[in-house]
């Protein structure tokens, strides 16, 4: 089960970041000003590029890998981020929802990777320390929109945090999926 608030931090160059998110994130207020201008981000940071496959074609990939999905799906996702490599099988919801990740191998990417043509996305992603989770920060790559996700143990957490820009995790035009082109 995955249980996660995400918020809006920037987008088209309108800053929604809250002074929550300031204070626990100094470092990204350099990176913040360096991304709108264009130029390269300087934080610790991941690029992460994801892409998301056609249901059909992404649940006769669970079944050759001999994953056995107990919940309805809702989307499919190959993840590249640092030499490791990923799927990952979501089912629906917003704050929280079925999740299971599995470790593939290079080859099971690559060979896969042309069926997400058209719903792909590229991020950076920082992590930072926020009381006792971890605030990531994504830097879309193709757009100018930065979003903050935080995973949390249980609903009440998530629904007790104090913002940290706009939250968009009941808005479907935020999530990934829908983000991916």
């Amino acid at each position: 089960m995955e249980i996660e608030k995400k918020y809006l931090i920037q987008e088209e160059g309108r800053s929604y970041a809250t002074q929550e998110f300031f204070s626990i994130a100094p470092k990204v207020i350099n990176a913040l000003l360096d991304y709108t201008k264009g130029k390269r981000i300087r934080i610790d940071s991941l690029l992460i590029t994801q892409g998301y496959l056609p249901l059909g074609k992404g649940k006769e990939l669970c079944k050759s890998l001999g994953l056995d999905i107990d919940f309805e799906i809702a989307e499919i996702r190959l993840r590249s981020k640092n030499k490791e490599y990923a799927l990952t099988i979501k089912g629906e919801g917003t704050i929280s929802r079925e999740e299971e990740e599995i470790e593939i191998t290079e080859e099971v990417f690559k060979k896969n990777w042309p069926l997400t043509s058209g719903k792909r996305l590229k991020k950076k992603r920082a992590a930072i320390r926020y009381r006792d989770l971890i605030a990531e920060i994504d830097f879309y790559q193709d757009r100018n929109l930065i979003t903050a996700e935080i995973e949390c143990e249980s609903e009440e957490v998530a629904k007790n945090l104090i913002p940290f820009g706009k939250d968009v995790t009941e808005d479907k035009k935020y999530k990934n999926k829908n983000l991916a082109r």
